[in-house]
C-alpha cells in the first residue's frame, strides 16, 4: 500500500519519516489533544472568573 501512495508523490520524504517514527506521530497527537483540553479548562476557567467578579442578576 505504500508503493501505491509513494507512487502518487515525486518524494517519498513524508511517507517515510512517518512510517519509520510513528512513535514520534503519535506523541505528537497526544501533545496535540493535551494542548486543547487545557486551553479549554484555561477558558472556563477565565470565564468562571468573570462571572465571579460581576454583580449577579439572578441573585433575589
Amino acid at each position: 500500500m505504500s508503493e501505491q501512495l509513494c507512487s502518487l508523490f515525486e518524494s517519498c520524504s513524508m511517507m517515510t519519516f512517518l512510517s519509520t517514527n510513528a512513535t514520534y506521530v503519535v506523541l505528537i497527537c497526544a501533545l496535540t489533544v493535551w494542548a486543547g483540553i487545557a486551553a479549554y479548562l484555561w477558558r472556563i476557567e477565565q470565564r468562571l472568573t468573570q462571572l465571579e467578579q460581576s454583580p449577579s442578576e439572578h441573585t433575589p
